[in-house]
């Protein structure tokens, strides 16, 4: 009975260890990832200044806060007249079509209401009567353009950030001083004879 109660104390006191452990880890992993967090976010808004190593990073991470940081940072302002150009005309078209299928929406509610077949728009009271279905379908179709607007939007959203990135990248990557190329003449074998020729050496420092 002693060895069974022993034997069940040293099961409970592993458990608990076990558990106490996990507990330790989760909380040094949330640790860790608070300070990460709040790190990044001093570099982002300014607070703390960048390395050069973090730059592409955290224009990237601008980027995706405000279309256009990236490139500004980059000093590629020329772009700049493109990102808010493209951004103007995914917006435009979000609330275009958001604002046609709420208007064929609108048809459709009033018919379901009021029980009736088919009525002329809204907007042409006198004109000819159209059906409920004709006006689902148009709803239809106005919400499948905005939800592709809001998804264009989004993507080139994404890949202007993707841009200012990998430009911050490119900026940041300096071979001159880390790649030598240098040639001398060499006897190259040709079989039981040497032939002239240009031997080309590629050095990285």
């Amino acid at each position: 009975m002693k060895k069974l109660l022993i034997g069940c104390l040293f099961i409970s006191l592993s458990s608990f260890a076990q558990t106490d452990s996990t507990e330790v880890e989760r909380g040094a992993r949330f640790k860790k990832a608070s300070t990460n967090f709040f790190s990044t976010s001093k570099k982002i808004f300014g607070i703390d200044s960048l390395t050069k190593k973090d730059r592409p990073r955290i224009i990237f991470l601008r980027s995706m806060l405000l279309p256009g940081w990236g490139q500004a940072m980059n000093k590629d302002y020329w772009k700049l007249p493109i990102v808010y150009g493209a951004a103007a005309g995914g917006l435009y078209a979000i609330h275009s079509n958001a604002k046609r299928y709420n208007y064929y929406l609108n048809h459709v509610e009033i018919l379901e209401e009021s029980g009736k077949p088919s009525m002329p728009p809204i907007d042409h009271p006198n004109g000819v009567a159209i059906s409920k279905e004709t006006y689902a379908r148009a709803a239809s179709q106005f919400k499948r353009y905005k939800d592709l607007s809001i998804i264009g939007f989004a993507l080139g959203w994404t890949l202007f950030a993707v841009e200012a990135n990998v430009r911050a990248h490119l900026k940041n990557f300096d071979i001159s001083d880390d790649i030598s190329l240098q040639w001398k003449p060499a006897l190259i074998p040709t079989g039981n004879s040497f032939a002239a020729g240009v031997s080309v050496s590629l050095n990285f420092k």
